[in-house]
């Protein structure tokens, strides 16, 4: 199981996996410690294509309205986007956002100017690389704006990607890459 602690108006909401399925559960303020997970809603089956049985990998973040956008595997190898809308207190669908096949480590960023991206490891082409998609309103479309390939090594292994949650003009990508022998180093991209 994993999970993201989120500030909520009047209490906090968990956002959680246990493998199979994307869930939502919130507290009150007045909730009391060590009380029980209040009821719980599914907002995506992910089914069992993931490659971490834990399901660990998706991304959060809130905005100033209150809005939670998350990234994650649909369970199809595709990155899909999940947006809370707090104006009414529900879950949007969710919303694929590539068709290659993509999605064990993804990152969602939230730029000064509302600009959201998703970063995300895919398959284009044939080659293994960092993606990078953005929606310029709010999430409801989206579109592939970079492509960042490394010549570190020739197979990065688990593409993993860390990305800041906020960021100003450019997103910093940091993207973990292992060599034949195992050892590790981390690769650093700028998108615009």
């Amino acid at each position: 199981m994993s999970g993201n602690v989120i500030a909520l108006d009047e209490g906090f909401g968990l956002l959680y996996t246990n493998g199979a399925t994307l869930n939502w559960t919130e507290f009150s303020e007045s909730a009391s410690p060590g009380g029980s997970l209040g009821v719980s809603e599914t907002i995506l089956i992910q089914g069992d294509s993931q490659n971490d049985p834990n399901g660990t990998h998706f991304s959060s973040l809130t905005d100033e309205d209150g809005n939670i956008h998350v990234a994650t595997n649909n369970g199809e190898s595709r990155v899909v986007y999940l947006r809370y809308n707090n104006d009414t207190d529900s879950w949007d669908e969710p919303v694929v956002i590539t068709d290659q096949p993509s999605g064990n480590y993804m990152q969602i960023s939230l730029m000064e100017d509302g600009t959201i991206k998703i970063t995300y490891d895919a398959i284009i082409d044939g080659d293994r690389v960092v993606a990078v998609s953005e929606s310029t309103n709010g999430g409801d479309s989206w579109a592939l704006i970079s492509v960042l390939t490394q010549d570190v090594v020739a197979d990065p292994g688990n593409r993993r990607v860390e990305t800041p949650a906020y960021a100003q003009d450019t997103l910093p990508v940091f993207q973990q890459v292992e060599s034949a022998s195992g050892s590790n180093s981390l690769v650093y991209y700028e998108v615009a």
